[in-house]
Formats: structure tokens, C-alpha cells, sequence
């Protein structure tokens, strides 16, 4: 073996000499680059000098080619609007402050976890679960599960995964981030401004009501003066401020003030067209009002941002004190009137709400994440199809306040209004309220007649049509989407020219 070797060396080093083809001679020649080192061939009678005539060493950093130059480029213009009623407002109450929008991501829900024999977490298939009203999704595993007879451990991470169970389909996970955003990657940005800034009217502020006897608020004292005075009011609203600062990211505008947040602020928002309305009238929905910058000022970044990854807002008053309006409220129970038509949804004890966080006329969205879940709940698989063709209409869109309840459980757990002989209020408390209605899903017969569409899903006894916490173990979120602001950036991007190999840019 060795002297074959041998023999394939010396017919290698014999041969070198009749080499004369280059292939980065040839691909400089095709391709047409700048410079390619030449390849020194073993027979000095075949070389070619190279001829210098730079007086520049090729390969160094004097060498003009040794960096591409920047292709041109032209300016386009994209605008990111952020509406703030398709957040995810589960992990982003508050659409004022610290409102963060990523790129790049997506808004979808990943289901189906898989389960291994040594899992984080208790599926939902397991015996420990299926015993249980209502399986609790994502049940650390600390004491261990069984599945058909075979016990698996209590998850150790420090431990591989094992082998694969299955999928456990009983539940929805969201996924990771802000829940917010675009798959919509920016890039090369040059300049950033603020358009415009759609503000819902709604007042900050709420001042406390003394109870009459009979459980109702007092008409004859000063707190109701106070209470009349305030209700209905432009007070303390977006529009009672000179201006409005806006902060986007770490970014600071061009504005020199009296304070560091004016000097910190990204755009200062005024009112164009003011003009004070009164928005408690029942014929007045909620208004909104378009802010705008002071000019027609950006922020013209010295080096382009490569790839624009998130972008986080706050909203504060001329003092610098953001505006908070946390969208918090949930639903535990849902009971029809006695013909079915009308919905009266219900928020946990002690979770009330004034007429500034919601009014007749207001949009309200139940929380999706949730309702994927009772879809999934074992519990809910046990229900008549109308239950669940209920649950799963609850998906289709937005519904319409019709009314404000405060109505407390009578003994037969139905709820009523409040009065001096069904849980009266006793001491000063907010004008709040803790239910609403909605309209039920109905059919419409040859003669006009309306029926609920799922009357099956109706107790016949409590009119009860809907209890979260039963399918999923938590209540129903939900947010009035009438309340929300929108965002609107303009963004300079930067892309390569194309015009020059015939190319078309669509802006």
C-alpha cells in the first residue's frame, strides 16, 4: 500500500508543471471582478507577471476594492398603524404606557404541547386531570401523573425530556411576547414622526357616592351636586390639556421645555380642531379625536436602523404623569331574561366598574384565548351541542352595550336589581356597576317571530346560559374596544435603487 502511495505522489509533484488553467483567473474574466489574486504557477517559463500600476499592494486596506460600496438607494414611505384594540390586552392592559408593538413576529396561538414521560407540566389527558370539573391547563408537574395504569414522575429538569406520549390537544397556549405586532420586518430606517394619535374622549377621574337608605345613590346632598356635576362632563378628559406627550422607545424628539419630559418626549400631540363636546349624552357615542404632531417634525436618524425590532409607546400630560386605563375586567357569569333575547354578563364579586370604563353604545371583545379553551374544556364536551355552538359564537366579533347593571344574587342565585331589600349598599362607594347586556344570537320564522338560536344552552331554572369557571377554571376577559387609541408612524426606509439595471420601485 505504501508503495502505491508513493507512486501517486510522485505522479502528482511529476504533473504539476503542465498545469496552466486558473480558475480564479477564469472567474475574473466571466464575472468581471475588480482584482483576483493571480495563481503562481510551478513553471516559471508559463507564469505571467502581474503589472502594478496603482502602486497600491493589492489586498490591503489602501486598495479601493477591498470594500463594496454602498449601492444608492431611495426613500420610501410606510406607516405602522397601531390599533390598540388587536393587542393582546391580557399581557398589555394598559394601551397609554409602555405599549410595546414588535416586528417580525407572529399574532397566532401555538396548541397542542407535546408530552413527555418527564413533562413540566400535568396534561390534561392525565387520570389526575379527567377526575377534576374542570382540567387545569398547564398543571405543574410536582407530584407526578398517570396515564392507563403507568405512573410518570414528577418533572426534573435536570433530566432529558424521555420519551414522547402525545399531544395533549385539551388546551391553547399563547405565545410568548407582547402579543401585539406585525410579521412586517422594517429595515434601513432613516427617519421616524408621528402622523397622528386617535385618542378615545373618556374622563380619568371618579369621585365617591354616598347611598341613600335604600341602597341607591343620594340626590339631596353634596355628594350627589358633586356626582351631577362631574357625570356627563368633558372633565378631566384628553381635551383638557394643552398638549400631550408621546415617548417612543429610548428616541427623543426636538423639543426643549421646562421639564426633562418635555426634553425626553418623542412628539408632542395638540389638538388641531379643538371643540368641547358633551359626551354623557345617550345620544352621543364615544368620541374620538385626532392628535397630531406640533409640525411636520421626525426624528432623522444619522445612521439608518439595520432592522426595526419593536417600538414602545407611553402617553403622558404636559406634567409628565402617564395616563392609566387598565383593561382588567372579566366576565364570571352569563344569564338570559326570561325570553331568552338579551344577555346580562356578570363580573366577579368585588370587580366593578364606573360609566368611564364603559357606556350604552360601547363594543365589547371576549377575550379569544380564553374561549379556545372552553372549546377544548372535557367539561364542555360533555354539554349539548347548543352550549358549545354558543361558546364558540362568542368568536365571531364585537357586541354592542345595551345597557349598565347593578344587580346583586337573590336566593335562587339570580341576579336582580340592587334595592333596599336585595343587598343595599351601605357605605360611599364609586357610581359602578358590575354587569351589562348584550343582545343574544336569535333566528328570525316566516313571520317575523324571534327565538334564541341555541335554546338549549339556557337553564330553564337560573336563565344561567354561561359559566367560565366551570370549563376553564378562571372567568371570561373581555375589553371595550370603543376605548382604545390608535397610533399611527410614519417610517423612512431606505431601499436599493433599482432603476439603474431597469428595475421599478412600488412605493
Amino acid at each position: 500500500m505504501n508503495s502505491y502511495l508513493d507512486l501517486l505522489i510522485q505522479q502528482d509533484k511529476a504533473s504539476r508543471t503542465n498545469y496552466s488553467f486558473d480558475p480564479r483567473v477564469q472567474m475574473q474574466e466571466t464575472r468581471r471582478y475588480a482584482s483576483v489574486e493571480p495563481f503562481s504557477n510551478a513553471n516559471a517559463a508559463n507564469a505571467v507577471p502581474s503589472v502594478d500600476y496603482t502602486g497600491q499592494t493589492e489586498g490591503s486596506h489602501s486598495d479601493a476594492a477591498i470594500v463594496q460600496a454602498p449601492p444608492s438607494t431611495v426613500a420610501v414611505k410606510r406607516y405602522v398603524v397601531m390599533d390598540t384594540s388587536q393587542r393582546d390586552w391580557v399581557k398589555q392592559p394598559n394601551p397609554f404606557s409602555n405599549l410595546t408593538f414588535t416586528f417580525g413576529t407572529q399574532g397566532s396561538n401555538a396548541s397542542s404541547p407535546a408530552v413527555y414521560a418527564n413533562n413540566p407540566f400535568i396534561p390534561t389527558f392525565a387520570d389526575e386531570q379527567q377526575v377534576l370539573t374542570s382540567p387545569l391547563p398547564g398543571a405543574p408537574n410536582a407530584t407526578g401523573w398517570t396515564l392507563s395504569n403507568v405512573t410518570y414522575p414528577p418533572y426534573n429538569s435536570s433530566l432529558p425530556n424521555g420519551n414522547f406520549i402525545a399531544y395533549d390537544t385539551g388546551y391553547t397556549i399563547a405565545p410568548s411576547g407582547a402579543g401585539f405586532g406585525s410579521v412586517f420586518t422594517p429595515c434601513n430606517v432613516a427617519a421616524i414622526r408621528l402622523v397622528r394619535a386617535v385618542m378615545p374622549q373618556r374622563q380619568f377621574s371618579d369621585v365617591p357616592l354616598i347611598p341613600k337608605s335604600d341602597g341607591t345613590g343620594d340626590l339631596t346632598t353634596i355628594s350627589s351636586n358633586i356626582q351631577a356635576t362631574l357625570t356627563g362632563t368633558t372633565f378631566s378628559t384628553f381635551s383638557t390639556y394643552p398638549y400631550l406627550m408621546l415617548y417612543l422607545n429610548e428616541y427623543f424628539g426636538q423639543y426643549v421645555g421646562g421639564n426633562e419630559p418635555t426634553r425626553r418626549s418623542f412628539s408632542v400631540m395638540t389638538q388641531k380642531q379643538r371643540q368641547q363636546q358633551t359626551f354623557g349624552s345617550n345620544s352621543l357615542g364615544v368620541q374620538q379625536f385626532d392628535y397630531e404632531p406640533w409640525g411636520e417634525e421626525a426624528l432623522r436618524l444619522q445612521s439608518p436602523i439595520t432592522n426595526l425590532q419593536r417600538i414602545q409607546i407611553s402617553v403622558s400630560d404636559p406634567i409628565g404623569n402617564v395616563f392609566i386605563h387598565s383593561d382588567t375586567l372579566s366576565i364570571a357569569l352569563m344569564q338570559t331574561d326570561s325570553n331568552g333575547m338579551y344577555i346580562n354578563c356578570f363580573t366577579p364579586n368585588r370587580q366593578f366598574f364606573s360609566g368611564n370604563e364603559m357606556r350604552v353604545g360601547d363594543r365589547i371583545i371576549f377575550y379569544p384565548g380564553t374561549i379556545s379553551n372552553m372549546m377544548k374544556s372535557g367539561y364542555l364536551a360533555a354539554q349539548n351541542n347548543d352550549k358549545k355552538k354558543f361558546v364558540q359564537a362568542l368568536l365571531t366579533g364585537t357586541f354592542t352595550v345595551l345597557s349598565l347593571l347593578d344587580y346583586a344574587p337573590n336566593t335562587l342565585g339570580v341576579y336582580e336589581p340592587r334595592s333596599s331589600s336585595n343587598q343595599p349598599r351601605v357605605s360611599p362607594y364609586i357610581s359602578s356597576y358590575n354587569g351589562f347586556t348584550i343582545q343574544n344570537f336569535f333566528t328570525v320564522g316566516d313571520q317575523g317571530t324571534v327565538t334564541p338560536q341555541y335554546p338549549d344552552s339556557i337553564d330553564n331554572v337560573t336563565y344561567t346560559i354561561l359559566e367560565p369557571n366551570s370549563l376553564v377554571g378562571s372567568n371570561l376577559e373581555f375589553m371595550n374596544a370603543s376605548l382604545q387609541p390608535v397610533y399611527t408612524l410614519e417610517l423612512d426606509i431606505l431601499q436599493p435603487d433599482t432603476g439603474v439595471i431597469g428595475g421599478k420601485i412600488v412605493v
